[in-house]
Order: structure tokens, then sequence, then C-alpha cells
């Protein structure tokens, strides 16, 4: 793909300045092996593994969600689309959780999972976050500000097997 072709990929309506819209085009067009274009095309972080810690607490197991006829399809490609990525497998571990669907403002669906049971089980991490205040502090004399939307980056983290 050459980097005309790559360029089209993103939306820089909003950069009116010309120099800085050409900038990031070349640096994306740079690192374009590591920027996934759609979903099937997510790389995963092999630095580290999200462990989750549950203490104690014995694993949590939910009953499916109704998922409306309209949506069965939508459910069986997104799943499918995630086998195929690698990022989901199938088991039969102790521990299941409901999947729920929220409509984005575009009319497609987005297919999340309710952790809420198994969010309430673990152990919290005790990392502070920054102030907001000392965040934009740090931010004063910079001009230039990008947004970038990590196509679903909850999966790029693999969790731990024994997990």
């Amino acid at each position: 793909m050459s980097e005309t072709e790559f360029a089209e990929l993103f939306d820089l309506s909003h950069v009116k300045d010309e120099f800085v819209r050409k900038r990031f085009i070349k640096l994306a067009y740079r690192f374009r092996d590591i920027l996934a274009t759609h979903e099937s095309h997510l790389g995963a972080c092999e630095v580290v593994q999200q462990t989750i810690n549950t203490g104690n607490a014995p694993p949590t197991k939910s009953r499916p969600y109704n998922v409306p006829h309209v949506l069965r399809d939508v459910l069986k490609e997104k799943v499918d689309t995630l086998l195929e990525a690698g990022i989901i497998e199938e088991g039969d571990g102790p521990s299941a959780a409901p999947v729920i669907f929220v409509k984005k403002e575009n009319g497609e669906y987005c297919m999340a999972v309710d952790y809420r049971k198994l969010n309430k089980d673990s152990v919290k991490d005790r990392y502070s976050l920054p102030l907001i205040r000392d965040l934009l502090d740090r931010m004063a004399n910079n001009r230039c500000f990008s947004v970038m939307d990590f196509i679903s980056g909850f999966y790029r983290v693999p969790v731990d097997p024994s997990d």
C-alpha cells in the first residue's frame, strides 16, 4: 500500500495545517506495521500478560443474557472474527461472563462483556493516577496534539492463561 493510499484511511479533515498533516501521514506510514486498520489485524502486547487477582474468591460464572434475534448474526460474526484473529478461544473453564451489545452512533453494534461480577471479586490495584491539572500543566507549552483511537485496545494485552 502506498503512502497516499494509507493516508486515505485517516480522517484528517480537522487538521488545518498542511505541514502537520503531512508529518502525521509520514509518521503513521513509517509505523504502519503496528497500526491496525481492521479488527482482524490486531496485534498483541508481547511484553506483559494481564493477571487477575481474585484472592480466595471462587470463579465467577454468569448465565448468558438473551440476545435479540436480530443481533444473533452480529454476535456470530463478532465471535468468528475474534476467534480467527486469535483474540479469544473456545473453552469450558469454570468462569463465564455474558456479552451485551451497545449501539454506536454510526448504527453499528459494539460487543462488550459484562465483567461486573469478576470486577467485584478482583483485588484492586493500588496505582494512583496522575492529577489532570498536573498533566495539563506539563502540556502547556505544546502546540500540536493528537488523539488516536486504539481499535479494540482492550484485546491487545493477553490474560495470563492461569487466570
